[in-house]
Order: structure tokens, then C-alpha cells, then sequence
């Protein structure tokens, strides 16, 4: 392990993953890396509550593969609050993109004008499909017994 300084809130770390994972099977060689150094990083910077691992580190370590992990890393830290950064050291931290929030309100507003601009359009097709379409029940049963009585008919005139 070397120490180097950058600045008051970063710092230089060659960390020895094999101690890590040297003990642990080889399907679980990469994970056990990664716990290394995560607790390793724990150890060396007191009053940290949250370890943050950037992907390039991530990736860095299980290049290989899960079964060879690199055997040496250097990371550079950086403390921010609680919590603490690890990344490569000549990985830049990304910033986060704002989003935009919407309001539930805006969206309400404007569904509301669309819906009222396409209601008396989408209305009048519905219910004339709706008439074409279904007959109500009682004029069903008028053609069933339609039906039957030009069928009884049809018997009488066969006989």
C-alpha cells in the first residue's frame, strides 16, 4: 500500500488484491477482489459511512473475468461528506444530469385540453358504430320469433 496525496480530499492507493482473494475458490476469485477492497478502503479512511466503487474500477478489476482478477489496482479516493468516491486515477467524476420534473398538475391541465378538443369527434364515431354494431335484446328475440313463424309457415305450405 503507498499512500500519495493529491489534494485534502483524494488520495492515491496501490491496493494488493491478491491478499483478497487468495483463500476464496476460483469461481468467486472477482467478488471476493471487490470486497477487498471495499473493506480496505473502510479501514483506511476513518468516519466513512458509505463507499461509493465507480464502474471504471469495476470493470478495471474483472477485465480478466470473474476467475483472474487483477492482482494490484491503483485507485485514487475522494471524500465527500460520509461518503467516499473510488475511481481510477485518471477517471473523471460524472455529474449527475438534472431531470426535469413535471408537475402533476401541468400533465392534468393538458390532458384535459386534449381530451376536450377530440370529444365531440371521438364521441359521435363511437356511438354510431355502437348502434350499427349491437341490437339491443328485445330486438333479437323479434327476430327469433320472426324466424320461427316463417319456419312453421314453411312447414305448413311443404305439407
Amino acid at each position: 500500500m503507498v499512500k500519495e496525496k493529491a489534494s485534502e480530499n483524494e488520495k492515491l492507493y496501490i491496493i494488493n488484491l491478491r491478499n483478497g482473494f487468495k483463500d476464496s475458490p476460483i469461481t468467486k476469485r472477482g467478488n471476493a477482489a471487490m470486497r477487498y477492497l471495499r473493506s480496505f478502503i473502510e479501514k483506511n479512511v476513518k468516519g466513512v459511512s458509505e463507499v461509493k466503487i465507480s464502474k471504471g474500477v469495476n470493470e478495471k478489476i474483472l477485465k480478466n473475468g470473474p476467475k483472474n482478477p487483477l492482482h494490484k489496482i491503483k485507485v485514487k479516493t475522494h471524500l465527500e461528506g460520509d461518503a467516499i468516491k473510488v475511481m481510477l486515477p485518471d477517471e473523471k467524476e460524472k455529474k449527475k444530469k438534472k431531470r426535469r420534473v413535471v408537475k402533476p398538475q401541468d400533465t392534468k391541465t393538458k390532458l384535459q385540453e386534449m381530451l376536450a378538443a377530440k370529444k365531440p369527434v371521438a364521441q359521435e364515431h363511437t356511438n354510431e358504430k355502437k348502434k350499427e354494431e349491437k341490437p339491443k335484446a328485445t330486438e333479437k328475440k323479434n327476430e327469433k320469433t320472426e324466424e320461427k313463424k316463417f319456419e312453421e309457415e314453411i312447414t305448413i305450405d311443404k305439407k
